[in-house]
């Protein structure tokens, strides 16, 4: 082994062991917190001296899977006034990202490619412009930094990654085996009081009592603290799975390995009962298809797999099976269970039988109104980015969101946010449809098919809830989107050219 290699080597282990020690021990005290992040930064000082590129990319990988690990496993215990412990983390990992894009690009002279620059700026003036209005000016800031930090994860992984065609692989994997990690944690909830009290150290005294509330509704939320958060990101897994396991998969293991994560993840995600999350999965293992035969219509004229078909009805038989023959039979063995009707099975939820969904439905219709009405009263800047919660605080929960995002959009950054919002995601749809019409090796279609399923699964579900308000979300968001453009770059040679920016 090269002295290169084991200085890269010690360079991960210290990333890693900085990592562990700054999110599971971080919540004993600050003093633990720094020392994970001293020993963080005694990796960071080590990459310095890097010389090749491919090892600055072997980094930025590890920074990544660190990166959805910490999303993944989000602690918002206070480390600081204002200052959450995965926070913390996300600002840290985002910053060595943007360091190792540096220095890789002082190595290697190649031009910074910039996509959907104009419209991202616009966006993001939108929301400081929404402070100018903003009673709380620190929510608004915050909404600032989340996004900010994630286009910087967009940009420097695009920038960094270029033409990393295993490097999508990879976390695509990653995506979809977490999800699996994610949906463990949940049936452990479900199954067991011992999960609240090791979860409930990395939780801020709000999000233990939320914690509670869903326990007593017997919604699972795992390590994610909402069963919408817990869905929308089994959803976006599923789909990322059903791709591992047709195309990208080599052995039969991988392939058992897949197809009981999908049983598992599908199962949990009904056991969330968050409807908007069900109907986003489905639609995203729908658009594979459609995405993949996109080009010259040829969804109209090729029937699907049919073997494919038949695995993937019997994934969701099982799935189903397992969600109502074992979970639902637990859910009614708790003390709870009196207080759950039909509302207890996603089943109840869908068809509106029980008043928990009538009284869900009640609610979203008064948020609608009160988001509109608060829109119409500051129609310009709104009354501030993350400000909405606090115009409802008196008739609903604190934290309580308008549960659409053009509403929400509306009511916090007023017209200005709405035009940029629309021109931000309308026009980063267009390109992404057009990447995926225009590829023509059949592996990256297939990858980036599923990619772009993803993307618009999220956006579907903006239209029930507001995953784009949530900083882990966000993130995820953004990622795909960048893993997206990389893996149209792996056969777009004229990404070596000199580039734009683009809009």
């Amino acid at each position: 082994m090269s002295k290169s290699s084991k200085t890269l080597k010690l360079i991960n282990l210290l990333y890693v062991a900085g990592f562990l020690v700054m999110l599971f021990l971080g919540f004993v005290g600050v003093k633990q917190f720094f020392v994970g992040l001293i020993i963080f930064a005694v990796g960071i000082a080590f990459s310095i001296n890097l010389s090749e590129e491919k090892h600055l990319k072997n980094l930025g990988m590890t920074t990544i899977i660190l990166f959805l690990l910490n999303l993944v496993f989000f602690s918002t215990f206070e480390l600081l006034p204002l200052l959450d412990l995965s926070f913390a983390i996300y600002i840290l990992l985002a910053g060595n990202l943007l360091l190792l894009n540096f220095l890789a690009r002082k190595k290697n002279k190649t031009t910074i490619y910039l996509p959907h620059f104009s419209t991202i700026a616009f966006f993001l003036f939108s929301i400081a412009l929404s402070t100018i209005a903003a009673l709380h000016v620190k929510d608004a800031i915050y909404f600032f930094i989340i996004n900010l930090g994630a286009v910087v994860v967009f940009y420097t992984t695009i920038n960094l990654f270029r033409e990393s065609k295993e490097f999508v692989r990879m976390i695509v994997k990653t995506f979809a085996g977490l999800g699996a990690v994610s949906a463990v944690f949940a049936v452990w909830q479900l199954y067991s009081g011992s999960f609240k009290f090791l979860v409930y150290p990395y939780l801020s005294l709000r999000d233990q009592e939320i914690l509670e509330l869903w326990e007593v509704v017997s919604r699972v939320v795992g390590t994610w603290q909402h069963p919408s958060y817990l869905g929308i990101y089994l959803a976006i897994a599923i789909p990322l799975a059903v791709y591992s396991l047709f195309y990208a998969s080599k052995t039969r293991t991988e392939k058992m390995f897949w197809s009981v994560s999908i049983v598992l993840m599908g199962s949990t995600l009904l056991l969330t009962n968050t409807r908007s999350s069900v109907l986003a999965g489905l639609l995203g293992v729908a658009l594979i298809y459609f995405f993949i035969n996109l080009k010259n219509w040829e969804f109209v004229r090729r029937f699907p797999n049919v073997k494919k078909m038949i695995v993937l009805g019997l994934l969701l038989v099982a799935g189903i099976m397992l969600y109502q023959f074992v979970f639902v039979t637990e859910i009614y063995t708790k003390p709870q269970a009196y207080r759950v009707d039909a509302s207890a099975t996603i089943w109840g939820r869908f068809i509106r039988a029980d008043s928990m969904s009538t009284e869900s439905l009640i609610q979203r219709s008064q948020l609608y109104s009160l988001a509109s009405d608060t829109f119409l009263e500051n129609p310009w800047t709104g009354v501030g980015a993350k400000n909405f919660s606090y115009v409802v605080a008196e008739e609903f929960e604190k934290g309580t969101d308008a549960h659409n995002l053009a509403l929400q959009t509306a009511a916090e950054t007023g017209m200005v946010g709405v035009v940029a919002v629309a021109c931000l995601y309308l026009s980063l749809l267009w390109k992404l449809i057009q990447m995926s019409y225009q590829t023509k090796d059949p592996d990256s279609r297939y990858l980036g098919a599923s990619l772009l399923a993803v993307t618009i699964l999220i956006l579907f579900d903006s239209i029930f809830n507001n995953p784009l308000y949530s900083l882990r979300i966000i993130a995820i968001f953004w990622l795909v989107v960048a893993l997206q453009h990389i893996n149209s770059q792996n056969f777009d040679k004229s990404i070596n050219q000199p580039v734009r920016l683009e809009s």
